[in-house]
């Protein structure tokens, strides 16, 4: 029974997906802020809990109406399992979750406003008489909203409360935001890639099916592009704002180089490569704020630690990223190497 409840919530499908890329706003805005430690767990904790009822809700409010769909389908729906009263109290209870932790957090109409627009997409994206899933072009921009844009906004808005960046921070902020969204966008146009066949068997109407997979894939590569060119200027507009942050670009390199040569990661189609850039959102990005805010406050090496443990699926990456911090700020040689170009 507690596994199937678990199932439902579909934890394994969106852990290490959803959470490090809004983690990674949440340490980026404190690099700015300059909080003490103490003051951002304490909004940390209460934050993660939000998010985790959220997400809950989603997949939950998506099996619900989706029942039918799946069984046309042939695909497994864990909510068929469970009758229509547990199914209305786990919707109860993943909403409590998620509105509950705000009222330990700080409330600005920004905030409330984006969580807010967030749940009502997660409803209107599945349940009839709306079910915004079947339709051709808003389908996949609210799927890019409500998965990549609209969380990474809510942790701006409520880890960064208090800041008032100038217009240049301003730009590096919204050069962000944007490839959060076109992060989105390339990540369902690749889901409704992959699930072409269960979609047309359970009538579901989407990009893929009405313009083809051939004209997806050119759109994919289109977003894709895009998308890089934003990270790229993001990279360069907060490496004059932030010291050390270059330490992202070696990072970056070698963790792909590894990555593609490795016989257990090596890519075995073009979609691996398009899924590639997920995790310098998922891996890089989170670990290297929490290294440049363990420069500024020690005491966030524990909360590395964590960080680490947490997402232990991606233990192999971080641990690199670990020795080649070492290698580049506390190894003698490198020091030594260093100093010859101060001279």
């Amino acid at each position: 029974m507690v596994k199937s409840l678990l199932g439902i919530f579909r934890l394994s499908h969106w852990w290490g997906y959803i959470f490090p890329p809004i983690l990674a706003i949440a340490y980026l805005m404190q690099i700015f802020s300059e909080h003490d430690i103490k003051r951002f767990v304490l909004l940390l904790i209460p934050f993660c809990v939000s998010v985790i009822g959220t997400a809950s809700y989603g997949f939950i409010v998506n099996d619900i109406s989706d029942k039918k769909a799946d069984k046309l389908a042939g695909k497994n729906n864990i909510a068929s399992k469970f009758s229509n009263n547990k199914l209305s109290l786990l919707v109860i209870a993943s909403i409590i979750v998620a509105v509950g932790p705000w009222f330990f957090l700080p409330v600005t109409v920004f905030a409330i406003a984006l969580f807010t627009t967030q749940i009502v997409l997660l409803t209107f994206y599945s349940l009839p008489p709306f079910r915004i899933k079947n339709s051709v072009f808003f389908s996949v921009i609210v799927d890019a909203l409500y998965s990549s844009l609209l969380p990474a906004l809510i942790a701006m808005f409520i880890f960064g409360c208090d800041l008032h960046p100038d217009s240049n921070l301003v730009i590096v902020f919204t050069v962000l935001m944007i490839s959060y969204f076109l992060r989105g966008l390339r990540n369902i146009m690749l889901h409704q890639i992959a699930d072409v066949d269960n979609d047309e068997k359970s009538g579901i109407t989407t990009f893929v099916l009405k313009y083809g997979t051939h004209t997806s894939y050119n759109r994919l590569k289109l977003f894709v592009a895009m998308e890089l060119l934003f990270l790229i200027g993001f990279i360069a507009l907060l490496a004059t704002r932030i010291q050390h942050f270059w330490i992202i670009m070696p990072v970056t390199v070698l963790y792909y180089i590894i990555k593609v040569k490795s016989k257990y990661t090596r890519p075995k189609s073009t979609v691996d490569y398009f899924l590639y850039l997920n995790d310098f959102y998922e891996d890089i990005l989170p670990v290297v704020f929490l290294f440049l805010l363990s420069l500024i406050n020690p005491w966030f090496i524990v909360l590395f630690i964590v960080h680490v443990v947490l997402f232990k699926n991606k233990m192999i990456w971080h641990m690199f990223i670990v020795w080649l911090y070492y290698k580049m700020f506390h190894n003698e040689y490198a020091k030594r190497f260093y100093r010859l170009f101060r001279k």
